[in-house]
């Protein structure tokens, strides 16, 4: 029984993949929802930008309990994904974010492989307990959610508002560097939503140099990666290389971080170092230059609105390169992959 949870373990980077390949085309949907309504809307009530806004709200909302449901489907199949969505929906609820939802999917996977493959029924009970045992999955990791998991991540989450709200009054370079390094560290997830809900506050307060800045920070790690996979692809396994073909567009016109997580799930320490020392000099290029932002936005759009546009050109190109250049030097350090690794 110990060698199966083993070689389960062993799988783990397949299942976050499996949990990110299918999150992918929902985040996409909602960043560009978002993006059209608050570009070319401006935060009109006319129907049709209602429409897109509440398309790009769908699509934000569900994009982590859709990992986290098919993570945990990767691990115990169909009867894993209803205990993942409820434990990404926890996830969001109590603050843990991206990275409680990793864990709630893998959780989910577990218990529910447990629950189903492990417990001893009569085969008469058979079809009706692989339709029951989710539920029993479900509220276990409920409970784990809310007790364990929640209170420590949105704990440390609410460390880092007030840590960023002392430093509210000074601006400029210094706030690009925190900002830029929260935002590059977690791809969207929670610290990257304190940065945002802190620039969202500041905004509301008419300051509007933090989302500025977020605007430019958020779009360094997805355009960096891409680039960096192309400046180098024999440092890239096969399907990286493919995705970083479609990944540089969708990078310039989505704008969010979220699409190099293939990248980082692959290699997490090069990858996430390399998006913070660049999401970080972005940040200090934008916060010297007063880089303003009257709203939230994504992508290129954002030259629309932005006080100096070629300060946001600028900052991203600088900041993206650097991030390619970075993370591309981290791996001609290690030892190559094997060939059949980069078929993948």
């Amino acid at each position: 029984m110990l060698e199966e949870y083993k070689e389960l373990l062993k799988k783990t980077g397949q299942h976050l993949l499996t949990g990110v390949s299918y999150m992918l085309p929902v985040i996409t949907i909602g960043g560009l929802g978002w993006t059209l309504a608050w570009t070319f809307g401006g935060g009109s009530q006319a129907a049709l930008w209602k429409l897109i806004e509440s398309v790009g709200d769908a699509g934000m909302n569900l994009f982590i309990p859709i990992m986290a449901a098919y993570v945990a489907f990767a691990i115990a199949d169909l009867p894993g994904i209803a205990p993942g969505l409820i434990a990404g929906v926890l996830a969001v609820d109590n603050g843990s974010g991206f990275l409680g939802a990793l864990l709630g999917g893998l959780l989910a996977g577990y218990v529910t492989y447990t629950v189903v493959r492990k417990i001893k029924v009569a085969d008469v009970w058979r079809s009706t307990w692989i339709t029951f045992a989710p539920a029993i999955g479900t509220f276990v990791v409920a409970t784990l959610m809310v007790f364990v998991v929640g209170p420590p991540v949105s704990w440390a989450m609410d460390v880092v508002a007030r840590w960023l709200q002392g430093i509210s009054d000074v601006g400029g370079a210094l706030m690009g560097l925190v900002l830029g390094a929260l935002g590059g560290v977690d791809y969207g997830g929670p610290l990257s939503n304190v940065q945002f809900s802190f620039c969202l506050a500041a905004m509301e307060r008419g300051i509007t140099t933090p989302m500025g800045i977020s605007g430019v920070v958020v779009s360094v790690a997805a355009v960096g990666m891409a680039l960096a996979s192309l400046m180098a692809p024999h440092l890239y396994s096969k399907a990286e290389r493919e995705y970083g073909k479609t990944a540089l567009a969708y990078a310039l016109i989505g704008g969010f971080s979220e699409i190099a997580i293939p990248y980082a799930v692959a290699d997490p320490i090069r990858v996430t170092m390399g998006c913070v020392v660049g999401a970080m000099v972005a940040g200090v290029i934008a916060g010297a230059f007063g880089l303003t932002s009257p709203f939230p936005g994504l992508g290129v759009t954002l030259m629309l609105v932005v006080n100096k546009p070629l300060v946001w050109l600028l900052s991203l190109a600088t900041g993206s390169v650097v991030t390619a250049l970075v993370v591309n030097f981290l791996k001609s350090r290690r030892a190559r992959p094997e060939p059949e690794n980069e078929a993948a």
